[in-house]
């Protein structure tokens, strides 16, 4: 199942702001609550925007992430971080 939830615009995704949001939404469709959380959220938001090449820094800011171990952690095998300067058209 796949589900999304949008954020406002500078709202952190940090577990403590979106599990009730994940709580509230699972339950209204008939789903125990309890089997899901917002940690799942966050590995999807972070995977899915290394993969469509986000910058880091803007997706760990949204994810409430503090460090670069941690950040890279979240991101599913598939969305690997790859930051080479061959992407960029350098000048």
């Amino acid at each position: 199942m796949i589900a999304v939830i949008f954020i406002a615009e500078n709202e952190s995704t940090h577990s403590r702001a979106v599990a009730p949001i994940v709580k509230r939404a699972v339950e209204r469709v008939g789903l125990d609550p309890a089997v899901f959380s917002s940690h799942s959220s966050r590995r999807g938001l972070a995977t899915e925007a290394t993969a469509h090449s986000a910058p880091a820094g803007t997706t760990m800011r949204q994810a409430g992430h503090r460090n670069v171990a941690a950040f890279v952690g979240y991101v599913e095998e598939g969305g690997a971080v790859v930051d080479d300067v061959g992407r960029y058209q350098l000048h």
